[in-house]
């Protein structure tokens, strides 16, 4: 176990990092994420941990997250209420809990008091599906080891450093889009403290993660509608290549075909298949000519 807290810091700590089975982990061919509803960028509401009760960073982190999704915001009769839940749960005042039961228990207090599913997913940092998550507007919840030398780089407002030896606490913040493939941007959990959110280089996120300063795993908050929405058809989707994505999308946008179509039906003999072959429509042999490819040719065409 890291030591969690500095010494005349008011950095609380997270205990460890723990994956559990039953968490949803975005990554590989993941399944699509919605644009999220709102982004922290529309309202840049903040907390300050201190309100709720001591060691509480891995709760306000989860409840920042989800004021950046959904616009609403905690009351602080809400923020001590969940911490004293936190308590039965198993956070320790003195060292901290673990990310994911926060995200877990903070997820749960959304439902209880708004009647709005949400979910939550794990995603490696400084992964694709992790860049994706921040391109469309979410907010991950994240932790990492600090020390003093870490307070002393962040204070200008960015982070420079990839390294900061040895740790002295552990702590959970959020991270958020800012400049477009150059930097992300942390939020802490201490609001009125200049400067609360600090840049961090895009392309330090990943030498961060195997120095042993960021946690490898984030967390991010999805409303449940709104993925469900957009994955309705991800079975039908599971089997369209790469190449042919576009215009299936578009044929079933302009009514050519539908989510019951069978797109390995033949549809077109050797003789099309020759003439799409010489038009340069089409670049290797197959034999025959399937739906899928008749739309993908129908789409290369400009038919769709």
């Amino acid at each position: 176990m890291d030591k969690l807290k500095e010494e005349g810091n008011d950095f609380y700590g997270i205990i460890a990092e723990e994956e559990m089975e039953n968490v949803y982990r975005l990554g590989g061919k993941i399944l699509n994420l919605p644009k999220a509803q709102y982004s922290y960028n529309d309202m840049q509401i903040q907390y300050n941990q201190k309100s709720g009760g001591r060691n509480s960073c891995t709760l306000y982190g989860s409840m920042g997250a989800i004021s950046d999704l959904t616009g609403r915001t905690w009351t602080l009769d809400e923020q001590k209420d969940i911490y004293r839940q936190s308590l039965i749960a198993g956070l320790n005042p003195s060292i901290g809990w673990f990310i994911n039961r926060a995200v877990d228990l903070v997820r749960k207090n959304y439902f209880r008091i708004w009647n709005e599913e949400l979910l939550s997913f794990s995603v490696p940092l400084a992964d694709e599906a992790f860049f994706d998550a921040l391109e469309k507007g979410y907010t991950v919840v994240v932790g990492y080891r600090g020390n003093k030398e870490y307070n002393l780089d962040r204070k200008d407002g960015v982070l420079d450093k990839i390294s900061f030896g040895a740790t002295t606490y552990g702590h959970c913040v959020r991270m958020v889009k800012t400049d477009k493939n150059t930097y992300d941007m942390v939020v802490d959990n201490y609001f009125g403290r200049d400067p609360n959110t600090y840049k961090i280089k895009r392309g330090h996120l990943e030498e961060l993660v195997k120095n042993k300063v960021f946690f490898r795993t984030g967390y991010l908050f999805v409303l449940k509608k709104a993925f469900e929405k957009v994955n309705e058809h991800s079975d039908f989707f599971a089997k369209v290549p790469l190449w042919g994505t576009v215009a299936v999308e578009a044929a079933i946008k302009d009514g050519t075909i539908t989510y019951d179509s069978d797109l390995d039906e033949i549809v077109a003999t050797k003789a099309v298949e020759e003439y799409f072959i010489k038009t340069g429509i089409f670049t290797k042999s197959e034999g025959n000519v399937s739906m899928l490819r008749w739309i993908v040719a129908l789409y290369r065409l400009g038919n769709l």
